[in-house]
């Protein structure tokens, strides 16, 4: 498992900027922990990054539809509703209006600090 530390140091180098830019000097990652874990999770943040941007322009129905659909892992999405409305950039209760329309069509389920995809293809075609 990578550590936020090595995670972020990767994705300053993917970014193309300094060592440890941005974080102070005892929080560094070492070079040789960079090296030993290689480039497979930058590309992965990065591709998460750009999806997450392309449901920018979308109704907020499908935008929230389809990062459930895209990040449910077992069915399951588990991360808060603020989390979720931060990354779609929208105010939480205006998140859950959607998500109770969602629950109300039969499509999640959601309880605290967990969302359930029901039927994942219906969510998906979502718009």
């Amino acid at each position: 498992m990578l550590s936020a530390l090595t995670i972020a140091a990767q994705a300053d180098a993917a970014l193309g900027l300094p060592h440890g830019s941005g974080m102070p000097d005892q929080e560094r990652v070492r070079r040789d922990e960079v090296k030993a874990v290689g480039v497979v999770q930058v590309p992965r943040r990065a591709a998460g990054q750009a999806r997450i941007l392309a449901l920018l322009g979308g109704s907020l129905t499908a935008q929230a539809a389809t990062l459930l659909a895209d990040e449910a892992v077992d069915g399951r999405v588990e991360l808060p509703q603020r989390t979720l409305a931060a990354m779609l950039g929208v105010a939480r209760p205006s998140l859950n209006k959607v998500l109770k329309d969602l629950e109300r069509d039969g499509l999640i389920r959601i309880s605290y600090g967990t969302i359930e995809v029901l039927v994942r293809a219906r969510l998906a075609a979502r718009t």
